[in-house]
């Protein structure tokens, strides 16, 4: 995510990143309820620490990220969400990896964007590439047909799951 964190580095606004439970050199297994308690945890720190008024900051949430961030827009204030190559739920994507198996009965994680996203009641910005080859471009599409207004989206052509603020950065910013 080099790129993306660099590319973040040039808008007028302070960005905070931060690894879940189990992923890069954090500790602990990641789990559903773990990573909506880091990222709480983040947005808490944030507000203490950095006397950061809620209502001037926006959540962003990419791929996995982005029903970590619908979570969290639904427990705290925030200005907005943006919610970037994310899936609907996790029983969506159960059907893509193993779509010979009904995985949807068998696993507890729900990560149910499509749910909360309708809940969300500030000004939401939903990303999604067409040629995404990880999370299908019509996931991004029914999250923002599910969102309530305010809302806007941007499809982009291409830049597929990983690549949209590489392949395509002037139109990403």
């Amino acid at each position: 995510r080099r790129e993306w964190l660099e590319g973040l580095r040039e808008l007028p606004a302070n960005v905070l990143i931060i690894e879940y439970r189990g992923y890069g050199r954090s500790e602990g297994q990641p789990n559903e309820a773990g990573v909506y308690r880091d990222a709480r945890a983040a947005y808490d720190w944030l507000l203490r620490e950095k006397h950061i008024a809620p209502e001037r900051l926006v959540i962003l949430g990419e791929s996995l990220g982005g029903a970590v961030a619908a979570e969290l827009a639904t427990q705290v204030q925030c200005r907005g969400l943006i919610l970037q190559s994310t899936f609907t739920n996790a029983g969506d994507m159960s059907k893509l990896v193993v779509p010979f198996i009904p995985m949807r009965w068998f696993i507890r994680t729900k990560f149910d964007t499509l749910a909360k996203i309708a809940t969300i009641s500030v000004p939401k910005l939903i990303l999604h590439a067409r040629d995404d080859e990880v999370i299908p471009f019509a996931m991004g599409e029914r999250l923002y047909a599910a969102a309530q207004p305010p809302k806007e989206c941007h499809w982009f052509d291409r830049g597929g799951h990983n690549g949209i603020f590489v392949t395509v950065l002037e139109e990403y910013h």
